[in-house]
């Protein structure tokens, strides 16, 4: 699927920013509202969040998509005990990221994400995206790129702010094949 990714015009991003972390906007399709200087990398279904958010616990399944900025997770129902339809991490506050591949059970990812100035959760979310369906063959290689250069990004710029550039997402230059066929992710291709 084709998709050119601009940002949301009547959303500035000072407005966005103030609701992220829980049930940050999303677009009619289900898919996270842009931020500004934001490019999605790729979609994965199949998934399941667990996350402790303000000290509830939260299970939910779903999709995530990851961008340039950050993970949204979109749950694929909302859930009635939390009204929590979507969760967003962003990359520039996570820290202790770790992929999991136990003997049983499914391959996750782990992490804390710290809270964000002026957003709706008070302290840090510890989360687990647990991959129940497929491989990451492709996931985790976008996934540690876009972390790499998000963490250079803020090292050459200390005190970074949302206005200035961001860093960029891994190019796809048609030298790669990004094929994993037990991996159900959806990459985004950028027109320029």
């Amino acid at each position: 699927r084709r998709r050119t990714v601009a940002p949301p015009a009547s959303s500035p991003p000072q407005a966005l920013a103030s609701t992220m972390a829980l049930n940050p906007p999303c677009e009619s399709d289900g898919e996270p509202l842009p931020l500004e200087n934001e490019v999605m990398v790729l979609s994965r279904g199949g998934v399941v969040l667990d996350a402790s958010i303000d000290g509830r616990k939260l299970r939910l399944a779903g999709h995530c998509v990851l961008s340039n900025l950050r993970i949204v997770f979109i749950a694929a129902e909302q859930s009635s005990q939390s009204g929590v339809t979507a969760v967003d991490l962003p990359l520039a506050h996570t820290h202790d990221e770790r992929f999991n591949q136990p003997i049983f059970g499914c391959n996750s990812m782990s992490g804390v994400t710290a809270p964000i100035v002026g957003g709706n959760v008070q302290s840090p979310i510890r989360w687990a995206i647990e991959f129940r369906e497929g491989g990451v063959g492709v996931w985790l290689p976008h996934f540690y790129t876009v972390l790499r250069n998000m963490r250079e990004h803020l090292a050459a710029a200390p005190g970074a702010t949302p206005s200035r550039p961001a860093p960029s997402a891994p190019p796809l230059d048609g030298r790669n094949a990004y094929v994993d066929p037990s991996d159900p992710s959806r990459l985004y291709v950028q027109e320029s």
